[in-house]
Order: structure tokens, then sequence, then C-alpha cells
């Protein structure tokens, strides 16, 4: 669900390469296993300005979004 709200999110700011152009890939790549669709996304180490996150495989579209949140 969260994949579907970000590639709409993106749509609706025009940035078609970030939005509804993905589905068809990401699709593919969950299908093929090549990303982890159970991924869980953690954070590892945070420093003054930066972060180490896991994405356990999963699609960057989510370790994206996960990592702008406070």
């Amino acid at each position: 669900m969260a994949s579907a709200r970000a590639l709409l999110y993106g749509e609706s700011r025009r940035l078609r390469s970030d939005g509804l152009a993905r589905v068809a890939q990401y699709a593919g790549h969950l299908k093929s296993g090549r990303v982890n669709g159970r991924a869980r996304i953690r954070v590892e180490n945070c420093k003054a300005a930066a972060c180490l996150i896991d994405a356990d495989e999963g699609l960057a579209l989510l370790t994206a979004l996960s990592s702008s949140k406070p």
C-alpha cells in the first residue's frame, strides 16, 4: 500500500519517472524475487547528518519514504 501511495504521489507531482510508469517494473521485480515484497526496513545507525538504513532487499522507493520520516 505504501508503494501505491508513493507512486500516486509522484504522479500527482508530475514526476512521471517516479510515478505510475514504474508499476510494471516493480511488479516484475517482485514477481521474479529480485526484491523482497515483505521487507522490514530498519535504521541501523545514525550520526549527526546521516543514517545507515537496512532495506532488507526491498524496493528502494519504500526505503526513501521511510528515511524521510522524523
